[in-house]
């Protein structure tokens, strides 16, 4: 899943992706059996390896009342404290980080990444978004900490721009909250909010005095601000290699931002499916 704190796109599908590689990586090895609820899975001293991929409906840009389907996919590699590819915590689809801490209910720690694809196209609305130009992919840095105990998880991300490419600051707060009805199946469900910085939401939101020469659009400069969201979502263990996972997440952008030019829906809508792939 490819993305950073851009939208509430991102924030579904890193949330769909952890979930799925999470429960993916629940058994440590041959004789290992599923945790429980609330428990984190111990850190493994060999490589782990696992696959994801799916597709997802997302608005076409953060503010779009436009649609699209996007196959989605990652890969994630872990060996003890070190990760490659998906960020525990749900932060990027590619990076590279650590666990400072870890026990059964805290983990925290730190990752750099880079995106693989423009968060915005000025072709995703030729129309809106015609003289705006791309907003260009660039390096994060970030840091996350998470807390999970029985049915109750909390999960917070700080993200920041560390490329150069004027896209700000964004810190995530989650909490979820976790259903086993059935043995393999877990249902989940809970509220979230971001916060963005105003840099932020002037390179994903705002109007230069440039781009509105170039666009006819009106000047706009939003402040920092807060969208509120709410996920629901299901993983199912087939075996221990395979799970598959879906997930609805709905947001309202904040009125920092609805009044944009570009923005003619500030509620977001975004659901999929995926099948995640734990190598022995």
């Amino acid at each position: 899943m490819y993305f950073q704190f851009k939208n509430s796109s991102f924030i579904f599908l890193s949330g769909l992706m952890v979930s799925c590689l999470t429960i993916g990586s629940a058994h440590a090895d041959d004789n290992a059996v599923e945790p429980a609820l609330g428990v984190n899975p111990p850190l493994s001293n060999s490589w782990r390896y696992s696959l994801m991929a799916g597709v997802a409906n997302m608005p076409k840009y953060a503010g779009s009342s436009d649609q699209k389907f996007k196959a989605i996919g990652g890969f994630s590699a872990t060996y003890g404290r070190y990760f490659i590819g998906a960020v525990d915590g749900g932060s990027t689809p590619f990076g590279v980080g650590a666990y400072f801490y870890n026990d059964e209910h805290w983990r925290v720690g730190a990752a750099l990444s880079y995106d693989l694809s423009s968060a915005r196209k000025e072709s995703d609305d030729e129309t809106r978004l015609r003289g705006l130009g791309d907003i260009e992919k660039t390096a994060h840095a970030t840091l996350f900490a998470s807390y999970t105990r029985d049915w109750f998880g909390l999960r917070t991300v700080l993200s920041t721009d560390a490329g150069g490419k004027h896209q700000g600051t964004t810190v995530n707060v989650d909490l979820d909250g976790k259903y086993q009805p059935i043995e393999h199946l877990v249902l989940s469900a809970g509220p979230g909010l971001t916060w963005n910085s105003s840099q932020y939401n002037q390179t994903f939101y705002g109007i230069t005095s440039q781009q509105s020469a170039r666009s006819g659009l009106s000047a706009y400069s939003p402040r920092s601000g807060v969208t509120l969201r709410v996920s629901v979502g299901a993983n199912y263990q087939l075996n221990r290699n395979w799970n598959i996972g879906t997930r609805v997440g709905i947001s309202r952008l904040p009125s920092e931002v609805a009044n944009s030019p570009i923005v003619n829906n500030r509620n977001q809508v975004n659901y999929g499916i995926s099948a995640n792939y734990k190598f022995d």
